[in-house]
């Protein structure tokens, strides 16, 4: 491996490591959270049910929009401006999320559901965006292989959270 693809290759894999080790963090967590909120529900249905919500958010909905809006302008700006902007704004909800309201349960449900959508923006247009970006950046006859290191990243994330 050259100089060059490793300088790519190393960002995008910690990128998304980071990423997607936050999202598999939260799905492990939530009943931890959730307990240290106080959050008191009377069937553990419920607590299910809220956790899945918050998550079904931050993968679904908010993803699929950051995913075409900042697929959209990596097409027209260039996927490095665009992948650097992903990164700083996944970590910057990750950080709001320490000034969570904890006294009023409701204000706090709220909150976290608000931080996993911001967050989930930039996450959808990391992984597509960055795949684009060493495929664009790789040698012709080695673009199969430096793309392949994008997948690395998820699991070594996985299992981080774990």
């Amino acid at each position: 491996m050259n100089k060059k693809e490793m300088s790519i290759i190393i960002p995008v894999t910690l990128g998304s490591m980071i990423e997607w080790y936050e999202v598999f963090l939260y799905i492990y967590w939530s009943p931890i959270i959730e307990s240290a909120l106080k959050i008191d529900y009377t069937l553990p249905v419920i607590d299910f049910f809220h956790a899945s919500i918050v998550f079904a958010i931050a993968i679904c909905v908010s993803r699929t929009f950051g995913g075409v809006w900042l697929g959209a302008k990596g097409d027209r700006k260039g996927r490095k401006g665009v992948f650097f902007w992903t990164l700083f704004f996944i970590f910057l909800p990750i950080l709001l999320t320490l000034f969570m309201p904890t006294r009023w349960v409701f204000f706090s449900i709220i909150y976290m559901g608000l931080m996993k959508f911001l967050q989930g923006i930039p996450a959808g247009g990391e992984l597509p965006g960055a795949l684009c970006f060493l495929e664009e950046c790789a040698l012709k006859k080695r673009r199969k292989y430096v793309c392949s290191y994008l997948l690395i990243g998820p699991q070594i994330g996985q299992i981080l959270a774990l």
